[in-house]
């Protein structure tokens, strides 16, 4: 079982989806094209042409692909494109010889040269007008081996938007249900610009072969499913009972009372959720812990703390931390989607202590303008809240990988290494906004990913860079639900980690709610740290969005309308006025708790479309003048 020409090495045919042979059209050997045409465009309704067929092409290792590279490895490469119109197109290769029951894993590497402008070397990325998200790239593998390329069989990876270099596709694995499959390459392209440029080389397909099944089976599974048992303590309420019982009917999981129990079965995916109704419920984690690991080795186990601590637990050797002593006491730095003109004068001269940004080698810019500043770097990816479906820790590794590519990449276009880069990064954030409130079982997978993340980031690249965990929407969770956060407030303890909180407070044009709702909006996550200090941890905070939200006044500042910002709540001296009390409430905690805030970033200067909050030409000076005397 192999994929043909999986370097397009070969030679070239005309075989296409439709049957019908086209001039144009170059398909390398083994492969098969496919397009769309036509069709209306929802996010363009200007666009009347929709989308349009490629030309494609096997190209060579000569000019003018050599300058930027557009073959991966070999001599051969495939490019397609559509020059001005917008295209859904790719290519498709059935394979067979495959056995039933195995995991396929494929995937392969790609670019995009997306322009309006006739510079090779550069991409037009320009996220005001989305142009970061013109290519959309996925590989999908159809274990049925049907060969329709918009089959609902199909099952498609995470979507990657890669520029100018060749940059590594989001693998995608299934299960093999026959004895063949068909392997996708698919590019989306969301705008016409003039050039719309595909270029892919080196795809491959993967086969793990599944456990031997015993031909007699006498208790032991008869597959290898992935098991979830919850285990509760023999004293435990009624409506502790039915509340756990509710939360594994969900996902259709076990309930026992019994360890070994909970432990036992020859699997290789086993998890254990120990809950805990009050401190004495069991003889301690790390007696739970030690006990799965040494019996039933390979089982993962969760504590779920159910109950509110009222006495707190002893601090861990040596107390509080000691103080942390920040460059400057301007704690309100800039939240930045691009870099708009003139963004480097606030780094440089109001010397904020943290600055947020949404591309690798925008972080590296920042803390090289201003090296005592917090680099904070995010991921943008598309529905959060999808990461949380299914293999929540395979889904944390392939979304710190997204990261890791980029690193790669970075370091490769800039001539450095990887560790040159990380010099420059401070924390890479985990998924955006998916802890909710009155949702524990909610809270409890989107901990559950954030630890995850933060586990193969320091895995991968030890202390060079930190993670950035619970990245909350203002206001969440509940207070009864706080409790929940615990096990990620423990890792950024133990690893030197950030929970990133965002710090949005309400005002109209007659009033701010700041101070009044500070401990339920702007402020909240201090209130976290009550909890978490009762449990002996001291995490560092920084506030990854902030700002102000327009409410209505008859709601008294209790409820925000999120897509209005400051812009509908007067003019921008007034704002700067209330930053500044942002300003001096984040000091004034700082002076209580050892330091550990490294201030927030207002949403947004340079933004994708967020008008009601952006910044008027003239705003930023005015900022710079008022931030500068906290240096």
């Amino acid at each position: 079982m192999q994929i043909l020409n999986a370097g397009f090495e070969g030679g070239w045919t005309r075989k296409t989806h439709t049957g019908v042979e086209f001039g144009e059209i170059f398909v390398p050997e083994g492969w098969t094209a496919y397009w769309k045409e036509g069709g209306v465009m929802p996010h363009d309704p200007d666009n009347a042409n929709g989308y349009g067929r490629p030309e494609m092409q096997v190209i060579n290792k000569e000019a003018p692909f050599l300058d930027p590279p557009r073959i991966r490895s070999g001599n051969r490469s495939l490019k397609f494109f559509t020059f001005y119109r917008n295209h859904y197109a790719g290519v498709y290769q059935k394979v067979t010889g495959i056995t039933v029951g195995d995991t396929l894993k494929a995937g392969g590497y790609c670019h995009a040269w997306s322009s309006v402008n006739d510079d090779a070397r550069k991409s037009d990325n320009r996220p005001d007008t989305n142009d970061f998200l013109n290519f959309s790239f996925s590989v999908g593998i159809d274990p049925t081996g049907s060969e329709d390329p918009y089959s609902n069989t199909i099952v498609w990876g995470v979507e990657a938007h890669i520029y100018d270099a060749f940059g590594e596709i989001p693998e995608v694995s299934v299960t093999a249900t026959t004895n063949s499959a068909t392997v996708f390459f698919r590019s989306v392209v969301l705008y016409p610009f003039k050039h719309c440029d595909v270029y892919v080389d080196d795809m491959y397909l993967e086969a793990i072969p599944s456990p031997t099944v015993p031909s007699v089976c006498k208790g032991l599974p008869r597959e290898d499913y992935a098991r979830t048992v919850h285990l509760m303590p023999n004293v435990s309420t009624k409506e502790q009972r039915s509340k756990v019982t509710e939360l594994a009917f969900i996902n259709r999981e076990t309930i026992g009372y019994s360890a070994d129990d909970a432990g036992i079965g020859d699997l290789s995916n086993k998890t254990v959720k120990v809950w805990w109704f009050s401190a004495t419920s069991w003889e301690s984690k790390a007696a739970m812990d030690n006990f799965f690991a040494k019996y039933y080795e390979g089982t993962k186990v969760i504590h779920i703390i159910d109950y509110i601590i009222v006495t707190p637990i002893p601090p861990p050797v040596g107390g509080e931390p000691l103080p942390i002593v920040h460059a400057t006491s301007n704690f309100v730095g800039l939240h930045h989607c691009f870099l708009k003109t003139d963004w480097d004068k606030y780094l440089t001269e109001a010397k904020p202590n943290v600055v947020k940004t949404f591309a690798c080698g925008d972080t590296v810019t920042a803390k090289k303008l201003y090296p005592n500043t917090l680099a904070v770097w995010r991921k943008h990816v598309s529905n959060d809240g999808g990461w949380l479906e299914g293999d929540i820790k395979g889904n944390a590794k392939k979304f710190f990988m997204l990261y890791k590519n980029e690193v790669e990449l970075h370091s490769w276009n800039n001539n450095t290494t990887e560790e040159e880069t990380l010099k420059y990064i401070d924390v890479m954030e985990s998924i955006n906004e998916t802890v909710p409130t009155n949702n524990a079982q909610h809270i409890i997978k989107a901990v559950e990913f954030d630890c995850y993340f933060s586990y193969y980031l320091h895995q991968t690249y030890g202390e060079q860079v930190h993670a950035g965990l619970l990245t909350v929407a203002v206001g969440n969770p509940g207070e009864d639900e706080i409790i929940l956060l615990v096990p990620a407030a423990q890792v950024a303890h133990d690893q030197g980690d950030y929970l990133g909180y965002h710090t949005y407070w309400a005002a109209d044009r007659n009033k701010t709610y700041i101070n009044t709702g500070w401990i339920w909006h702007a402020g909240r996550a201090f209130e976290w740290d009550v909890v978490f200090n009762k449990s002996g941890l001291y995490p560092k905070y920084y506030f990854g969005e902030g700002g102000i939200c327009h409410t209505f006044p008859e709601s008294n500042g209790a409820q925000f309308i999120p897509t209005e910002g400051w812009k509908s709540c007067g003019d921008f001296p007034s704002y700067v006025a209330q930053i500044e009390i942002y300003n001096k409430n984040i000091i004034a905690w700082n002076k209580a708790h050892q330091g550990r805030c490294f201030g927030g970033t207002l949403f947004t200067y340079g933004s994708w479309g967020w008008e009601g909050f952006e910044f008027n030409p003239g705003d930023l000076a005015l900022l710079t003048t008022a931030m500068k005397k906290y240096t």
